[in-house]
């Protein structure tokens, strides 16, 4: 259950299982309907059970489609991450007031363009939108935000023998997002580790 504090810096057995849950359920819905809109859930913690999740919330779809629309509108999806998982934001406050249960981690769920290393050898920066690089592959990504972590799994697109997308799992390391929309920039304090 989480409390007023700032959620604690979560090991990958506590976070894979709801990376896992959520992707299912966007694998199901792009094999169904042939999209997922992009969506961010304020998602509770219960580790006492299998999937870890105590209870969820959509944020407003409108504002996370306003969110994703272009770079200017993307820098601001990691503002409304520390609005939602700080301790000291008015946010958090607020539904401490309203004995709403505060999220301990916020999924991420929405399709992407990724490139692979045979188009972008590995360790190097592509500066550009990835939207306009040749050989670029489309994904669905699930990333789970803690206060101070992004872990992101991907399930790829596939075109063959139909347009549809694979469930993949989170790998054991984890894959650490960086960038724009990235928690895993800022360290946690000492006292936040696990």
């Amino acid at each position: 259950m989480a409390t007023s504090s700032t959620p604690p810096h979560y090991p990958h057995e506590t976070l894979a299982p709801v990376y896992r849950h959520f992707a299912h359920i966007a694998v199901d819905i792009f094999n169904r309907e042939g999209e997922v809109s992009p969506q961010f859930f304020m998602v509770t913690l219960d580790t006492s059970k299998a999937s870890n999740i105590k209870s969820m919330s959509a944020v407003d779809p409108r504002m996370v489609q306003s969110l994703m629309t272009n770079g200017r509108t993307k820098d601001l999806v990691k503002p409304l991450l520390k609005m939602l998982l700080d301790a000291e934001s008015p946010f958090r406050k607020m539904l401490k007031n309203r004995k709403v249960d505060l999220p301990d981690v916020v999924v991420q769920v929405n399709e992407a363009w990724m490139a692979t290393s045979d188009v972008v050898p590995g360790g190097t920066e592509y500066a550009g939108s990835l939207q306009d690089l040749p050989g670029r592959k489309e994904t669905l990504i699930v990333v789970v935000h803690t206060r101070y972590q992004s872990l992101m799994g991907m399930c790829p697109i596939e075109d063959t023998p139909k347009r549809h997308a694979e469930f993949r799992d989170v790998e054991k390391d984890g894959m650490m997002m960086g960038g724009r929309m990235s928690m895993n920039e800022e360290a946690p304090p000492p006292s936040a580790q696990h």
